[in-house]
């Protein structure tokens, strides 16, 4: 009975939430990779959201999130992301996990990130993709995004992202494609501690989701970030605090049928970029 029902969340979970992106967007993911259309507050997360955002980093660093879905024991989702300046390009490394023993999903990606002006700068990932779900073979596809960042003003922003676009996938079989996911965002820094964030997204065969939010800091040693999702009507919050190079947050975020999900996120910056 107990394994039927985790099958079950996690079924429902992978139909609702987007199945092109459910070992990507965890619950509380969306608001990690929030500040990839700041010039002000990106981070290491930031590039999972649009990869163009590396051309921005200031420095290297590593960073973990983790989270457990709907307080279900043994079912959670894992992140883990590097990022590194290079001469021309700047690089970063994600790993993610979601699901349990017998049903899960896994991902590698690998991006790169470089600035074409000083108005626009580009990026792009490959990812490798497993699936695998108890009594069935083991999923295995290839697939590609990119994004581009448009820097308006100084303290505007704007950003294109595809997921796989068209649905071209390279696949272990041809059954389960995974759809094209499409976004469009907006970022606006109001000043160094206040940054603004839109985006729209619109995956193959779903309707539009719309994630709006905002990210406050204190002092440059405490943050808050709040983010609002239009599909199932999902809250996310965060909360940290910094200390030298490290930066610790709690997550929380709900859901109107399954509850709430609570996760951590460490952040190392292990270079400062000098000035």
């Amino acid at each position: 009975m107990r394994t039927i029902f985790l099958l079950l969340i996690f079924y429902i979970q992978s139909g609702i939430f987007c199945a092109a992106q459910s070992f990507r967007n965890n619950l509380s993911m969306p608001s990690n990779s929030f500040c990839a259309y700041s010039k002000k507050q990106q981070d290491a997360f930031s590039f999972v959201g649009n990869q163009a955002s590396l051309a921005g980093i200031n420095n290297s660093g590593v960073g973990f999130f983790s989270e457990q879905r709907f307080l279900i024991k043994n079912y959670s989702s894992h992140q883990m992301v590097f990022v590194t300046k290079g001469r021309n390009i700047n690089f970063g490394v994600q790993f993610n996990y979601t699901g349990m023993k017998n049903f899960n999903d896994f991902s590698l990606g690998l991006a790169a990130g470089k600035k074409l002006s000083d108005k626009i700068d580009i990026g792009a990932q490959i990812n490798f993709n497993t699936e695998k779900a108890m009594l069935y073979n083991r999923k295995i596809n290839l697939n590609f995004e990119s994004g581009v960042l448009i820097h308006l003003t100084p303290v505007l922003n704007v950003g294109i992202h595809l997921y796989n676009p068209a649905g071209l996938i390279i696949a272990s079989k041809k059954e389960g494609r995974v759809p094209g996911v499409y976004k469009f965002g907006v970022g606006y820094d109001a000043s160094d501690d206040f940054h603004i964030s839109a985006e729209m997204l619109k995956e193959e065969g779903m309707p539009v989701s719309v994630q709006v939010g905002f990210q406050y800091q204190y002092r440059k040693k405490f943050f808050t970030r709040f983010c609002y999702i239009n599909n199932l009507q999902r809250i996310c919050f965060v909360a940290g605090i910094t200390s030298g190079k490290i930066r610790m947050a709690v997550h929380c975020s709900s859901h109107p049928q399954l509850g709430i999900t609570p996760g951590i996120s460490v952040l190392l910056n292990t270079v400062t970029k000098k000035k």
